[in-house]
């Protein structure tokens, strides 16, 4: 996450596979998963079975698994980029989406139930693989409340001239661009303005909005 924010704050290139190109694919995974689980649900009729049940019961765990892994993705990579920049929308992105990974963690509980038992060994009982998809939820919660009160306790550093952090949108496939940037100051900042151009075309400029 470090090495991607530092390429979509500075520019550059990487041979790597970007972490939002993963979460795209855990994402669209996770969705087909979940469709042909509802179709083969539907076609089961009479045949249905323990088999057919604990079947898709580990089909639906192992896609919100992919679910909250795609999503924590966008959470670690919104927060990496607030660390190195400042903005405070980076931090705010990071929040929204480490909410609907824990909600994906909440799907995989639902999904599990009570068809597993409560302590199962995945691994080492040292190394925390121990347990129920459950008992995560403490750990997760826990987490996010240490980042939201990170949130409110954010100050940007003290300048002696107004100063900009911003996140650069280096690709977008989206017509419309949502421009965000933390700005402050040693005294209150009234307005702001967007430069933008296309091209050779004259520059145009748009106010900006407080938030």
């Amino acid at each position: 996450f470090d090495e991607a924010a530092k390429i979509r704050l500075e520019g550059g290139e990487s041979a790597k596979l970007h972490p939002e190109q993963n979460s795209a694919w855990l994402e669209r995974t996770a969705r087909e998963v979940l469709d042909s689980v509802r179709e083969a649900e539907s076609r089961v009729a009479t045949h249905r079975n323990k088999e057919f049940d604990s079947t898709v019961v580990d089909l639906r765990i192992l896609a919100h698994l992919a679910q909250y892994h795609a999503r924590r993705i966008h959470a670690g990579m919104n927060y990496a980029l607030f660390t190195k920049s400042q903005d405070v929308n980076a931090l705010d992105e990071a929040l929204r989406h480490e909410r609907q990974a824990i909600a994906a963690w909440q799907n995989i509980v639902e999904a599990a139930g009570d068809l597993y038992a409560d302590d199962l060994m995945m691994g080492l009982r040292s190394a925390g693989l121990a347990g129920h998809w459950r008992d995560e939820l403490a750990a997760l919660q826990k987490g996010l409340a240490a980042i939201e009160e990170q949130r409110r306790q954010f100050r940007p550093k003290t300048t002696d001239a107004p100063a900009i952090a911003h996140v650069p949108i280096r690709k977008t496939a989206d017509e419309d661009l949502l421009v965000r940037a933390t700005i402050w100051g040693p005294d209150s900042i009234q307005s702001a303005r967007l430069v933008w151009h296309a091209g050779a075309s004259d520059r145009t400029e748009i106010s900006m909005e407080p938030s």
